[in-house]
């Protein structure tokens, strides 16, 4: 039988499989019963069954397990007997009568609590149904390729999350082990079955090289992010050489139905590896697999970068001729200008040349002939004055009237820029793979005329358009159709219309669902499986939110007409309003003159006692498995991170460093600072924070984590493919927008990177499935980072959103329940508009299937709404989830009305955002704070070394203040200091020397700086 993997370290899994430490305050906290618990206690007839109920309950509230009583801590034995007066056991003093009553306390005894103990919080044994549950949601995350840390972290999160009781570290270990083995195995077992030996010979004919030129591997592994021709046709030919070996092998690798996160784990060893690494693989199978994923995620991402390169390139020449007519518009327009100034002198001057005619007509003392002979001279000079300027004046106007009437300027500029555009994009067009599914059939002809050269159907085409390029009978301006056809294409890419068969990013929706046949066959599967079952029947699911809603209603607005919400307020208008005080500022002044006590700290020196304390740099493993045991150099580790973080760049980095070798650091950066290594670091790091004693101090409530989320444009100053203009943050720069997650304890948890031009709500949903917590989560954003989609999206998934919503006066607020229903002076706070039920009742199903497809990791949030946003008008799906997600945010409007304390947690959270943005400027202090990377996965890993050291510094922070507080000795002088902390923040960083040379030649003290066994045990109140 096959070993399991080695998941948890010796000294994890014994902390995992133990009982708690309990301090004497947590001791009592954890044993308070509720009142069915006591209920249940005051049943039991013996001392010793009180006790071992008492222990088990105690120990299931802290970890949601039970242990045997073996296990069980001798202290917390002596002190429930005491709290709780068990006289009986007052004689149990020795070592061996506690080991003689925690036999006594264990067994049948313990045994017939347990079922009750679950009763009582609602949890359920993990039989065999349960276990099922458990092996799907396993297989599920191993198909996905996740780590095995990770995954025995996410099965854990699973149980939790639905309340069940939680295996052993043993028993997860051999799950997850055989998981692994079982999907892999069945991988090979595909390639076995579809390929014969010549054909997984020609798959790994891509590691030799062709004559004088590199391998077809080494040729193909990155993606050029220029725009300029020669770029653009590369891409091109490199998608048709891809495309040969894709289609070639499409029967199998449709087979072996890789998720994205699979690929991307096969894919991108593939890239870090060299090619002599992966001839190493001595199953040929295994060297497919990975050659396999690496085919297809490169024709993917070319395909992708096709798209984008052809988006880009559009729209920036249609910018520039949009801008070259607004100026030659207003250059004509300025000629025009004296034109209509001439025809509006003559316009005046007719009405007294009228007037002087009539004159000379009514005139009793002239004769008939003498009257002719005078309006004979008048018409004459009136004729002479009418010169060769007259004429152009006269020619230009007609010119004026003709040209805004047909626009022909403007069409005219767009045929200017065509043959640029030919010449860049064609190849382009002609490569890419397009899905017509949602196409209008005029565009598809005119596409698929285009790529075969085959006429110029003109279907697609608006009127208006269709006439300026027939521009008389058999005549066709082809330079202006073709603009226009990459115009429509642009826009039908950007909208859904058109999409990519083969593509990360510019699929069509529903191939980023969970397929409809599988959902049907599987539906009660995935909702048992996801945790979802309660979503099962949308009607019964809408009656008790339409409930929630009314009660709301009627809640607040009876506090508000009781006087018992004096915030609360009325415009003459009816408008409703609500005021905050304002709470104070988060302010560093205490925190920091604390911290600035010894003086300026080296960021190298807070790396270094950081990684003492709680090892990270063992976490930068190799992507080579023949060296994972190999550890990296801490030291260039350190310098590594601090040269992406501080954004110095690796040889710069090396060039102002003492002690570090060049082709070492630049070694080290490319391949072991990935961005899995790196999430795992930070995710290790908010780790050991949330393990500390004083960040409880900064916990807003009970059994629930806030957090927030906050974006900021950062400029690129390379070609980037994902980089765009924003002119409102970046002006004529382009740039990227970098978006991250801090929470209460003030640990950075998550960032990414995205296109300025996406909407950050969606990546908001991202963010938080990639850190699934095992209690309620309260999630805040300012105005941008909330949609009435992300409302349902968010409350569906299971988390609980707050955003900050500008002018939320003006919110139209919404019922499920008839209006009729909300009268009265005592409800004068009523909903304006009905929720269509039916709309969402139509769309529950599909709804179930979006949120499943998520929730599964078929698909990311983003992914999904990057397309349904393009259907928004009029896509069902879409606009069901904007009707519910009227439902939820009427509610946490009515939530936000009512409660003060809610208003301003929200606030202080915000607050906390902001203050990460400053840091994040003074981390990422060098080269302007611009990127120097064009693609998002270089950008995301300068982005998480910078979270890495913010987090590294916070984590500091927090060890310096904690020893501050052990070495003062009157609790009186610990509780005033700790209030002082409260009103500050440990994001705080004066004291930190960023800057300046780096010396890794001094020698490093041994010496843990900080005592970790005094810093654990250390008391600490909690303030709210």
């Amino acid at each position: 039988m096959a070993t399991s993997f080695r998941i948890l370290s010796k000294r994890e899994v014994e902390q995992l499989e133990s009982p708690p430490i309990f301090s004497h305050d947590e001791r009592t906290q954890y044993a308070q019963l509720s009142d069915a618990a006591r209920k249940y206690y005051d049943s039991l007839r013996s001392d010793e069954s009180r006790l071992s109920f008492l222990l088990q309950y105690a120990y299931f509230v802290a970890k949601n397990r039970f242990f045997d009583s073996k296990q069980y801590k001798d202290n917390d034995i002596k002190q429930l007997i005491k709290h709780y007066r068990l006289a009986k056991l007052y004689k149990v003093k020795t070592k061996e009568e506690l080991e003689g009553l925690k036999r006594k306390l264990g067994g049948t005894t313990a045994s017939r609590h347990r079922a009750p103990i679950r009763d009582l919080f609602g949890w359920h044994e993990c039989d065999e149904e349960e276990w099922r549950r458990l092996e799907h949601h396993c297989s599920w995350q191993a198909q996905k390729k996740i780590g095995p840390k990770e995954m025995f972290k996410a099965i854990y999160d699973f149980c939790i999350e639905q309340k069940i009781v939680i295996p052993t570290y043993y028993k997860l270990q051999e799950l997850i082990s055989y998981q692994y083995r079982q999907v892999e195995e069945e991988l090979l077992d595909i390639i076995e079955q579809s390929t014969t030996k010549e054909e997984r010979d020609s798959i790994c004919s891509l590691l030799y090289n062709k004559g004088k030129h590199f391998s077809l591997l080494n040729e193909v592994k990155s993606i050029d992010q220029s725009l300029k021709t020669t770029s653009l046709k590369e891409n091109a030919e490199k998608i048709k050489l891809l495309g040969s070996l894709f289609y070639s092998n499409l029967t199998v690798i449709e087979k072996l139905e890789l998720n994205d996160q699979a690929i991307d784990y096969y894919a991108n060893w593939i890239v870090k590896a060299r090619t002599s690494q992966v001839r190493q693989f001595k199953d040929k199978r295994k060297a497919c697999l990975y050659l396999l994923a690496f085919i297809k995620m490169q024709f993917y991402m070319r395909q992708d970068a096709a798209a984008q390169a052809f988006i880009k390139d559009v729209r920036s020449k249609l910018n520039t001729a949009k801008s070259q007519y607004m100026e030659k518009s207003f250059e004509e327009r300025r000629k025009d200008f004296d034109a209509i100034r001439a025809a509006n002198d003559i316009q005046k001057q007719f009405p007294k040349f009228c007037q002087t005619l009539f004159t000379i007509v009514e005139d009793p003392t002239m004769s008939d002939e003498q009257k002719l002979s005078r309006i004979r001279n008048q018409l004459i000079s009136a004729m002479g004055e009418q010169d060769d300027s007259f004429d152009k004046r006269t020619q230009r106007l007609d010119t004026m009237i003709e040209r805004e009437s047909k626009e022909e300027l403007k069409y005219e500029l767009l045929e200017q820029v065509s043959r640029k555009m030919q010449l860049k994009l064609s190849p382009l067009i002609k490569v890419m793979d397009f899905d017509y599914e949602f196409t209008r059939p005029s565009l598809k002809l005119a596409i698929e005329a285009f790529k075969s050269d085959s006429g110029f159907p003109m279907g697609f085409l608006s009127k208006k358009e269709r006439s300026m390029v027939q521009s008389g009978p058999n005549k066709l301006r082809v330079s202006l159709y073709k603009t226009l056809l990459f115009s429509h294409i642009m826009s039908a890419l950007k909208s859904g219309e058109l999409n990519l068969f083969w593509s990360f990013q510019f699929r069509s929706l529903q191939r980023y669902l969970i397929p409809s046949n599988e959902w049907k066959s599987k539906r009660s599967h995935f909702l048992s499986v996801l945790g979802i079952k309660h979503l099962r029947n949308g009607p019964r699911y809408l009656d008790n939110l339409a409930k929630k809603l009314t009660d709301a209603y009627m809640k607040v607005n009876k506090r508000h007409a009781d006087g018992e919400n004096g915030y609360l307020r009325m415009y003459p208008t009816g408008k409703f309003y609500v005021k905050t005080p304002p709470i104070d500022s988060l302010s560093k002044k205490f925190v920091g003159e604390q911290l600035m006590q010894d003086g300026s700290v080296p960021i190298l020196r807070i790396l270094r006692e950081i990684n003492q304390f709680s090892e990270f740099v063992p976490l930068l493993t190799s992507h080579n498995r023949r060296n994972k045991v190999l550890q990296a150099n801490p030291d260039v580790a350190f310098a590594g991170i601090i040269a992406l973080g501080c954004n110095i760049g690796p040889r710069q980095m090396a060039s102002r460093s003492q002690g570090i070798e060049e082709h070492e650091l630049v070694d080290l950066v490319q391949w072991r600072l990935s961005v899995d290594n790196l999430h795992k670091v930070n995710q290790s790091l908010t780790e050991a924070i949330g393990e500390l004693k004083l960040p409880v101090v900064y916990k807003i409530e009970d059994n629930k984590i806030y957090s927030s989320s906050d974006g900021k444009k950062v400029t690129v100053s390379v070609d980037s493919l994902i980089a765009n203009r924003s002119f409102k943050y970046l002006g004529k720069e382009s740039g990227v927008s970098v978006y991250s997650f801090v929470d209460e304890k003030q640990r950075l948890f998550h960032s990414m990177v995205f296109s300025p031009g996406d909407r950050e709500a969606t990546f908001m949903i991202d963010g938080l499935m990639n850190q699934r917590a095992s209690i309620p989560r309260l999630h805040t954003t300012d105005t941008h980072g909330y949609t009435e989609a992300v409302f349902a999206t968010t409350h569906l998934l299971g988390f609980g959103f707050a955003p900050r919503i500008r002018d939320i006066s003006s919110q139209r607020m919404c019922s499920l329940d008839p209006l009729k229903w909300f009268h009265g002076e005592r409800s004068r706070l009523r909903p304006k508009y009905r929720i269509n039920r039916k709309m969402i009742e139509d769309q529950w199903d599909d709804i179930l299937r979006f949120i499943a497809t998520i929730k599964s990791g078929r698909a990311t949030a983003s992914q999904l709404f990057h397309r349904l946003n393009s259907h928004s008008k009029d896509h069902p799906l879409y606009k069901a989830l904007k009707e519910f997600g009227r439902v939820i945010k009427s509610n946490f409007i009515l939530q936000y009305y009512d409660d003060l304390e809610l208003r301003q947690n929200i606030q202080k959270q915000l607050n906390r955002g902001e203050l990460i943005q400053k840091f994040h400027d003074d981390v990422f202090w060098d080269r302007g704070g611009q990127f120097h990377v064009g693609t998002m996965e270089e950008q995301t890993k300068y982005t998480l070394c910078r979270s890495i050291l913010e987090n590294a510094i916070i984590f500091w922070n927090y060890l310096y203040l904690t020893s501050r507080i052990v070495e003062t000795k009157q609790r009186a002088e610990r509780e005033a200091y700790i209030d002082e902390l409260t009103k500050g923040s440990v994001i705080t960083w004066r004291h930190i020397n960023f800057h300046g040379d780096y010396d890794f030649t001094k020698h490093v003290k041994t010496r843990m700086p900080f005592n970790k066994y005094k810093l654990n045990r250390v008391w600490i109140p909690q303030f709210k």
